[in-house]
């Protein structure tokens, strides 16, 4: 990040010529008093806002926790979440299997979404192939055993 600076809607300024980088590997804390820009400037750096003048480079992947992941109003679940932060092939297999769980909840008695459904469990739930490459393997929450 360098030489950031944002306005809030309406035009104060929230930040001023932010910069600092993340070394690979690196854990980063932003630490600081309520209302001072620390979920601005994360929500720039994942390009949730935009509007900003500087230059934000991300080199690699980042991962973002939200604050209130899981509440109401707020449709990421943790397991969701935790997918997203995932290995590639575990990625791609609890994006499947989460699609495959709203198609279910739409069309409880089709047997083709059905079919689906038990298809992904058995590919996240059971997927040998998918353990101890850097992956999950188990992504699963209390109302699924």
């Amino acid at each position: 990040m360098s030489h950031v600076s944002w306005r809030r809607p309406g035009g104060a300024e929230l930040l001023d010529d932010v910069s600092f980088s993340v070394g690979d590997g690196d854990r980063t804390a932003l630490v600081g008093a309520n209302g001072v820009g620390k979920t601005t400037l994360l929500r720039l750096i994942s390009g949730e806002y935009d509007g900003h003048r500087g230059t934000i480079t991300i080199d690699g992947r980042i991962g973002v926790l939200r604050q209130l992941v899981g509440r109401q109003g707020d449709p990421t679940s943790v397991r969701g979440l935790l997918v997203s932060l995932a290995s590639p092939a575990v990625r791609i297999a609890g994006t499947a299997l989460l699609s495959a769980e709203a198609a279910l909840q739409l069309h409880p008695d089709d047997p083709t979404v059905a079919t689906a459904y038990a298809a992904g469990h058995r590919r996240l739930g059971r997927g040998r192939r998918l353990r101890g490459r850097g992956g999950v393997g188990r992504v699963r929450d209390a109302s699924h055993g």
